[in-house]
């Protein structure tokens, strides 16, 4: 799961949910940096879903 947000502490706390819930999580400051990790991770994430 990606989340982006520019708020340090919602970052923070979105991810320690999601990670509690189970969820692989990669957390980012804003939307270049969401887009640069999607870029990325692509070739990995499609192989594990498909």
């Amino acid at each position: 799961m990606l989340i982006a947000d520019d708020n340090a502490d919602m970052r923070e706390y979105l991810t320690r949910l999601l990670r509690g819930a189970g969820h692989l999580v990669h957390a980012v400051d804003d939307g270049r940096q969401a887009l640069d990790a999607v870029r990325a991770e692509a070739p990995t994430w499609w192989s594990a879903t498909s």
